[in-house]
């Protein structure tokens, strides 16, 4: 979205907009109505849906604004499952969760029904560095751009109670959208029941960790108000809002994909490399003071509590509540809530990947290999390319892409009757070599230079050649090599050649040359291209390049990349002999500063 509305939509409209068209907290399924095409049996009537409404007067946002067109259904119900807050209650509670559990332990391979039980939390993720609200994030960040504070007496008529009418504290959206507005819900939904007893920091675990799209919640009790990947979410949104504005003044088209990738991202925010998920522990006391929690999460709940509460609290009551609830928060989070992460550097490879497979693994230990492989390879707009191929007929079962949510939807589509049987080598070597044809025509007729590495990955572990198909794909094989070959660079290694190497590196040092931010360099080959001797690949190198962050354009994947532009251009010289020659003029224009050495 944000590539389709990049000159009209901004961070703050993006983050807004997405809350109010995409997020819808507390759905509830009904029983026992009668379905049709008008009338469907969900409604707003979970707990989480009065703080979801609060946020939603305290947020403005336009849910037209988006270009929602661009996305699939698929990819639409995707995003509001992954940020609409809601806890999914199992059908039959007089079965505890724990011993569904059990039984799963016991028969891990059982169908996942066995789990079926327990309770499932809606609008989570799971992220290197635990699971997580997204909602509560893009809140946060919706919030601080649009930055507001609402006296309590202002959201109540001047006829209700005097407490509320008299009440001169104030609501920060932004403690509401993240950890206040979630301690609230547990100091008025579990207080008058539980008192002191009261318990947040519910934990769970993924049906699967390679494809997690369902989350299991595990507890001794039905209370599920703050749970642990609730706190994580608000704090992570927390920390987020509490430098936003400070990042905007010194880069102001930031865009809120970028914000995650960075924040979610062993290098952390390019302003504050500190600022980061993996070391969300080190700036949780800074941007979560407990006077100013305790403040906030009594305001919330006061509107809770006027909303819906299943008992009058009296504000002394509902203080002291909160009170207890503030000291159950920093208890647990001192000892439970910031495990040690990992906080290292994550290689990812950039290739277009073609991957081929013969059926002979399962179907779901299929998709689970693939889910890993898209996510290793970073599979998105910024990083690599994947197709699947059909390893006996050849035909495309994902056509390559780099959108990640194209590729598992086409995972989710595997079923046994287009399951391979095998593996044949020359269909599959035929499409790969009529895909690698299509490419390359495409990027000469439309002047592209370079492409991303191509892979070609066989998962074949039953596959079995006869000498037919051996010398077809061969044959196959070298017609690749021969149009597409692999350039090799070879090096001295020896003292022998120490003098010849000199020579030659003396006679390309011209061609090492310095470019600095919004300047223009032309590297021309005086090569001499005629009918009869082509033109040589040019093999160019950048390095020693140095950033000030304000790489704005669409293609930059975060502010401190840089981004160059690569032109060629081919003069025809006519020289003594009367034979035309072409002239291969390379230009590279540097749009953001940065500085290239040798």
């Amino acid at each position: 979205m944000e590539k389709e509305s990049y000159s009209t939509i901004d961070m703050r409209l993006m983050s807004s907009s997405i809350l109010h068209r995409f997020k819808f907290d507390g759905i509830e399924y009904q029983q026992n109505i009668q379905v049709t095409e008008d009338v469907l049996p969900f409604s707003g009537t979970g707990s989480q849906y009065i703080k979801y409404k609060l946020i939603e007067e305290l947020v403005p946002g336009n849910a037209k604004a988006l270009p929602v067109h661009i996305l699939s259904q698929e990819e639409q119900c995707m995003l509001h499952q992954a940020i609409s807050n809601t806890v999914l209650k199992p059908d039959n509670e007089n079965k505890s969760c724990g011993h569904t559990i059990e039984k799963f332990i016991e028969k891990i391979f059982k169908s996942i029904r066995d789990m079926w039980n327990c309770p499932r939390q809606q609008g989570v993720i799971l992220t290197p560095y635990g699971t997580i609200t997204p909602g509560a994030i893009i809140g946060a960040i919706a919030a601080c751009l649009q930055h507001q504070d609402v006296a309590v007496n202002q959201l109540v008529a001047s006829s209700e109670t005097p407490p509320l009418v008299a009440s001169s504290v104030k609501i920060d959206n932004i403690w509401l959208t993240t950890i206040a507005g979630e301690l609230a819900e547990m100091a008025v939904y579990q207080g008058p029941l539980l008192g002191n007893n009261m318990a947040l920091g519910t934990t769970g675990f993924w049906q699967n960790m390679m494809r997690p799209t369902i989350y299991y919640l595990t507890s001794l009790h039905n209370n599920f108000d703050a749970t642990r990947a609730e706190l994580i979410g608000g704090i992570d949104g927390m920390i987020i809002a509490s430098y936003l504005q400070t990042w905007i003044q010194d880069f102001y088209s930031l865009r809120l994909s970028q914000i995650l990738q960075m924040y979610y991202s062993h290098e952390g925010v390019t302003f504050n490399t500190n600022v980061k998920a993996c070391d969300r522990a080190q700036t949780f006391l800074y941007a979560v003071p407990k006077t100013i929690l305790n403040e906030q999460t009594y305001a919330i709940a006061q509107m809770l509590a006027y909303r819906k509460s299943i008992a009058y609290i009296s504000p002394e009551a509902l203080q002291q509540m909160v009170n207890i609830t503030i000291e159950k928060f920093y208890t647990y989070a001192s000892n439970y809530l910031f495990p040690k992460l990992p906080c290292h550097q994550v290689n990812q490879p950039q290739i277009e990947a073609l991957i081929v497979f013969d059926g002979a693994w399962t179907i779901e230990y299929t998709k689970d290999f693939l889910a890993i492989l898209i996510q290793d390879l970073d599979v998105s707009m910024y990083g690599s390319k994947m197709g699947v191929i059909h390893g006996t007929s050849g035909e495309w079962l994902l056509n390559v892409t780099n959108s990640p949510s194209t590729a598992f939807q086409a995972l989710n589509n595997f079923t046994n009757a287009m399951w391979p049987t095998g593996f044949n080598y020359t269909r599959v070597l035929e499409t790969v070599f009529t895909y690698l044809k299509k490419t390359w025509e495409y990027n000469d007729k439309n002047k592209i230079i370079g492409n991303f590495g191509q892979v070609v990955v066989l998962l074949i572990p039953s596959a079995h050649v006869s000498n037919d198909e051996k010398e077809s794909a061969t044959t196959l094989l070298r017609q690749l090599k021969y149009i597409y070959p692999v350039p090799r660079i070879l090096r001295p290694m020896t003292t022998a050649n120490v003098n010849l190497t000199k020579n030659i590196i003396s006679q390309w040092e011209d061609y090492c040359v310095e470019l600095s931010g919004y300047k223009e360099v032309t590297l021309t080959d005086h090569f001499k291209c005629t009918s009869t001797s082509a033109c040589p690949n040019f093999y160019l190198r950048i390095q020693n390049v140095t950033s000030v962050y304000k790489c704005a354009e669409i293609d930059c994947k975060t502010p401190d990349q840089v981004r160059y532009i690569i032109r060629t251009n081919q003069q025809n010289v006519h020289n003594p002999a009367d034979k035309n020659t072409v002239l291969i003029l390379l230009n590279i224009l540097a749009l953001f500063a940065f500085r290239i050495f040798t």
